[in-house]
This record gives structure tokens, sequence and C-alpha cells, in this order.
């Protein structure tokens, strides 16, 4: 059985990634880099997440999930 973890009055919820990082599902789609990217932000085999329902800016980059 054993005793109870000191820590437990100190664990939090689990982070959602999903929640944390898409805000609109429908229209998010995550890519994987096939090859280098002219960002530096983005090596071969890295993911990429697009939100296809944000405003573009000029010179932005996708949000980058290192993978």
């Amino acid at each position: 059985m054993g005793f109870p973890s000191p820590a437990a009055d100190y664990m939090d919820e689990k982070i959602l990634l999903d929640h944390e990082l898409i805000r609109v599902p429908s229209a998010t789609y995550f890519l994987r880099a096939g090859s280098e990217s002219r960002s530096e932000a983005i090596n071969k085999g890295g993911f990429a997440g697009s939100d296809m329902s944000a405003t573009p800016v000029v010179g932005g980059d996708s949000d980058v999930l290192s993978g």
C-alpha cells in the first residue's frame, strides 16, 4: 500500500495541449517539414502548425513545434 506522496498537495491539473495550442480546431493543420525551411525555426522533420483562421502577417511564420 505505502504512504501518500508529500507532493500530493502540489499536484496541478493535466495540461491539455489541444486546448493550449489550437484555437479553431476546424481551421488548424499540422505538417511535417520534408526539407529545411527558409526560416531557421523549422528543421527537416519538424512539425509546423498553421491556424488558417488567423490573419496573415507579412513576414510571419507559422507556430512551430520542434519534433
